[in-house]
């Protein structure tokens, strides 16, 4: 027996015992033998030398869609990017509101009567910790020939009762809030405020007549969020996503473009024309609620021009310190007001009225004709409401003006930009 000794790269002996005794045919052929233990000499090399391979990939049989594997921290790991579904159990509504809804379900409602039906929504009083009070609400609405008449009567009546929980000033005192589920009755009552003490252990809403609603809960929590998933009164498998605060919305044609003067009566857009000579409480303009289609107003544009437009006068009427009582400018969108400060001089449009200064205001000046524009662009959009669906009154954007501005200035008007919707 012989003994045949392989050396590695890197000095890994493998010994291999070979009996020639067992293998007849190799006494008589030596070259053979060599060949052979060239070859285990070769592998050998070669096993010692190769460590695991640090990077491959999968792929689908087209080849066409691979993802590539790692070695990391020792473990192998699927490095690719996806699209992942995620399906929630529903079971107790992570900090749910309380809501209700007309009828036997949502998709076969006919929870509306008749007009003259009243629904009432009752929420006790509570005081907090710290001897906060939070008001009793009590608001009813009583149901329209209109609502009825309707091609979605539940969803009408759940807009008309929530603007008038909105616009109830308890309601705002107490901090709630009141929204309507897209394409649906349901309604939902939850709070201005993020965990906020207040939660109250039983609120009731009734109707009367021939029309019915149904409460999701018995008790009414205040825990608000931006957006917020409840299960769905039909099926406790799937759920509702109520939606909170502002939503950036694009109209569809061009035909969805709004563009209308702020105007006076007669329907004039010059505020010079409609105050000269000057009367004291006439001279305002107004951009007025639709009576079917809410518009979404992206931008409020003032300008105008005359000569000499200067800071420290209101544009170029002469007189230093600009207006006496000054120009008054206020937005009411879906119940709630919004009051600029008064403006008086030229700087007051750039710096209380143009949103971005830097790129909402310009003055433009030629010899004898001077102009400028100022624009108030909110981050996004906001709506006036269509006419009679906001309690308390309609939505308007309002300009009015507290001084004589007939002489010393040649041009003054105001316009909206933005986009109409079906509510």
């Amino acid at each position: 027996m012989r003994n045949i000794r392989i050396s590695s790269k890197r000095s890994e002996r493998i010994d291999s015992r070979l009996r020639l005794t067992d293998y007849p045919e190799m006494k008589f052929q030596p070259r053979l033998f060599l060949a052979v233990a060239a070859i285990l000499a070769v592998t050998a090399a070669f096993a010692a030398d190769s460590a695991p391979h640090m990077n491959t990939k999968v792929c689908g049989s087209n080849e066409l869609y691979c993802a590539d594997v790692e070695l990391l921290a020792g473990k192998r790991k699927l490095i690719t990017d996806a699209t992942v579904t995620v399906e929630q159990v529903f079971g107790q509504d992570p900090q749910g509101t309380s809501w209700f809804y007309f009828g036997s379900s949502l998709e076969d409602a006919n929870g509306i009567g008749a007009a003259g039906d009243t629904v009432r929504v009752q929420i006790p009083a509570a005081v907090t910790p710290i001897g906060t009070t939070y008001p009793a609400v009590d608001v009813t609405y009583t149901i329209l020939a209109g609502d009825v008449a309707s091609s979605n009567p539940e969803r009408t009546v759940a807009q008309a009762v929530c603007s008038s929980l909105n616009g109830n000033a308890n309601f705002i005192d107490a901090k709630w809030k009141c929204e309507v589920a897209k394409d649906f009755s349901l309604v939902h009552i939850s709070s201005r405020l993020y965990n906020e003490y207040g939660e109250r252990t039983s609120w009731t809403v009734t109707c009367s007549g021939t029309t019915s609603c149904n409460r999701g809960f018995d008790s009414i929590k205040r825990r608000g969020k931006p957006t917020e998933l409840s299960r769905s009164p039909n099926d406790p498998r799937q759920g509702v996503l109520a939606i909170a605060g502002s939503v950036t919305t694009t109209p569809g044609s061009i035909g969805d473009r709004f563009f209308e003067y702020a105007k006076n009566t007669p329907a004039s857009s010059s505020l010079l024309v409609d105050c000269s000579p000057y009367v004291a409480g006439t001279c305002d303009w107004r951009v007025n609620a639709e009576a079917d289609k809410r518009i979404q107003i992206e931008y409020f544009s003032c300008f105008g021009g005359g000569n000499g437009i200067k800071f420290g006068q209101f544009l170029s009427k002469s007189g230093a310190g600009g207006l006496t009582n000054g120009l008054f400018i206020e937005i009411r969108s879906q119940g709630q007001i919004f009051d600029f400060p008064l403006i008086k001089t030229t700087e007051n449009w750039k710096n209380l009225f143009a949103t971005q200064a830097g790129r909402d205001f310009r003055i433009d000046i030629q010899a004898g004709s001077d102009q400028f524009i100022a624009q108030f662009r909110p981050a996004v959009p906001f709506p006036l409401e269509p006419i009679g669906t906001v309690s308390g009154g309609d939505d308007y954007i309002l300009v009015k003006s507290e001084d004589d501005i007939s002489s010393g200035v040649s041009q003054l008007e105001c316009a909206a930009f933005g986009f109409e919707q079906e509510p």
